[in-house]
């Protein structure tokens, strides 16, 4: 593994709070293009530093 998923990985484990390879991609790949994630999923995305969220279903 390489590059801004690896990274992402590594951060959140050294944290101690992992998340799976497909969040990690989704959460690199929003982080990359500076986009707000829209997501339900707030457990495991708001440990990422510097990701914007938007949660839909809590409106």
């Amino acid at each position: 593994m390489r590059g801004p998923v690896c990274v992402t990985q590594l951060l959140l484990l050294r944290k101690g709070s992992p998340i799976g390879f497909a969040d990690a991609m989704i959460a690199s790949h929003a982080l990359i293009i500076n986009a707000t994630l829209v997501t339900n999923n707030q457990k495991h995305f708001s440990q990422v530093e510097g990701l914007q969220l938007e949660n839909w279903f809590s409106v």
